[in-house]
């Protein structure tokens, strides 16, 4: 598992389409704070992640062309063919794309909470310890989502496809979450957890629940699907 690990990565830093994602999700983090009023880091954090929905978009695109790449170029059977266990591969990429979509979606807000906090102070609308476990669950939460996106890549494998199914589900939470029954459905949707984590219109212990219930169904899912498939 060690070695698939080390070359997913090596992969990844050696590929610059990735590299170009990270900079578009800041440049569109970016352009969604120009209207907001920033005070310090609580208000950075505040605004920053109450927006981080609307980033997931790139997010989706590099789950798309990460295991759609993957599936398309063989790199998935080939390390099935040289004797490594499926489960490893599996694993490997699911752990893999959960890790680099959340920098995706966490690394600029994160540069701004820290810019506010160092140079105009913490604020006191979320205290320290508030505001880490906010990143935390929210963090926790992202994954939640992406492997839902996930599963998706390993049903449809075609780096197009995933990108067309990933972001018509994500339309349809953003719709969901702006219906009439939105309030209702934010408390069993991932996205709409992240609003009411950040608005305090939820509990952490709810928002945990929600987020592993996700995590968890949809890993083992994606990984009895995934050990089915005759990728040989």
């Amino acid at each position: 598992m060690k070695d698939v690990l080390r070359a997913e990565f090596f992969q990844l830093k050696k590929d610059r389409k990735n590299i170009f994602l990270i900079i578009v999700s800041i440049i569109i983090s970016s352009v969604l704070l120009l209207d907001s009023d920033i005070d310090n880091g609580s208000t950075a954090l505040y605004q920053t992640f109450y927006n981080m929905s609307l980033v997931f978009i790139v997010a989706n695109v590099f789950v798309a062309l990460f295991i759609g790449g993957n599936f398309s170029n063989r790199q998935i059977n080939r390390y099935i063919v040289s004797g490594h266990d499926i489960k490893d591969v599996f694993n490997v990429e699911f752990l893999v794309t959960l890790i680099y979509s959340n920098l995706i979606l966490i690394l600029q807000p994160i540069i701004v909470i820290l810019i506010f906090s160092v140079t105009k102070g913490l604020g006191d609308e979320y205290s320290l310890s508030e505001g880490l476990i906010i990143i935390l669950i929210t963090i926790l939460l992202n994954c939640s989502f992406i492997s839902v996106i996930t599963f998706l890549a390993f049903l449809i494998k075609n780096s197009g496809g995933i990108l067309v199914a990933s972001t018509a589900l994500y339309f349809l939470m953003i719709f969901l979450l702006n219906s009439k029954k939105a309030l209702l459905l934010a408390h069993v949707l991932p996205l709409g957890q992240e609003r009411l984590l950040i608005e305090n219109k939820t509990t952490i212990f709810e928002s945990i629940i929600v987020a592993l219930a996700y995590l968890i169904i949809f890993y083992f899912v994606a990984r009895k699907y995934f050990e089915k498939c005759d990728l040989k």
